[in-house]
């Protein structure tokens, strides 16, 4: 672990705790970092940092850690999910993959939302690709969550059928997609094709479409996406007007008609929020 990230760590753990649990990861921290901790010290540690440090994100104090897989946002962080982190990372680097491993087979629900949380700052690799494929793997919302949400890791170590998979399990299990780390980059045409029959099933059965499906749909659109999402424009929640037109300004830039139909539906839009979403230079003076 770099001392970088470490004093971030810190710091936002000092942010966040009282005397006693600062004074608690001090003493955690030199046992963690002892060559023969057992693992069930260390699991025992591990166990005992939320209560120790807090369960709750604190406003305010989030930053972001740069990674080799890109930014780690502590916004979504509690104090025991950095306490955790701090746990895995008192290993010597080439020790840490295997200590995440141990401490996420042994831990509860919550020491593994912690450890899939913090797999960018373990590992400057791929080396931890096995466990990010198993937490891929589970129907635990908040786990899940955890891994696909403002996580650098998924989609630096991914395949474009895994990644592709991601994200459609994150719109079935109605998480943002907002959130999805490196989606605009890792767009591609299978993953439009998944969206498309995906909205194709909801609108058959009469079910909500997400709204932000637009944003993993358009990138690499067939017509019949196309189709899709200029009805969306057009759809009566505003959250699918926002999320279609963002989509669309993105993609705008090789394909002049999705601008005009954004232009024409902005010449109409009376919601504020949906005008917001697009960039100043898309917007038609308001009527």
């Amino acid at each position: 672990m770099s001392e970088d990230h470490r004093g971030a760590l810190d710091a936002y753990i000092r942010s966040c705790s009282d005397g006693r649990g600062r004074q608690w990861l001090e003493d955690a921290w030199r046992e963690a970092t002892a060559p023969d901790i057992a693992h069930e010290r260390l699991a025992t540690l591990c166990a005992m940092a939320a209560r120790r440090l807090g369960r709750t994100p604190c406003p305010g104090a989030a930053t972001a850690l740069a990674t080799p897989h890109g930014a780690v946002h502590l916004g979504p962080w509690s104090p025991g999910d950095a306490g955790r982190a701090l746990l895995v990372l008192a290993a010597p680097a080439p020790a840490r993959p295997e200590r995440c491993r141990a401490l996420y087979a042994t831990g509860d629900e919550g020491e593994r939302i912690s450890l899939v949380r913090a797999l960018a700052l373990v590992v400057a690799d791929a080396g931890l690709r096995d466990l990010a494929l198993e937490a891929g793997r589970t129907n635990n919302l908040a786990l899940f969550a955890a891994l696909v949400g403002h996580n650098p890791y998924p989609a630096a170590v991914y395949d474009d059928h895994e990644f592709n998979q991601l994200v459609l399990k994150a719109l079935f299990m109605g998480l943002p997609i907002t959130a999805v780390v490196g989606l605009p980059a890792r767009a591609n045409a299978e993953l439009s094709r998944m969206c498309e029959d995906y909205v194709d099933e909801r609108r058959a059965a009469g079910r909500e479409v997400p709204a932000d499906i637009w944003l993993a749909l358009v990138p690499r659109m067939s017509p019949r996406g196309r189709a899709q999402v200029m009805a969306a424009l057009a759809a009566a929640d505003p959250a699918q007007r926002r999320h279609a037109a963002t989509a669309m300004v993105a993609a705008g830039a090789a394909d002049p008609g999705l601008r005009e139909a954004v232009e024409d539906m902005l010449a109409r839009e009376d919601d504020e929020t949906v005008r917001a979403a697009v960039p100043r230079p898309w917007h038609p003076p308001h009527p």
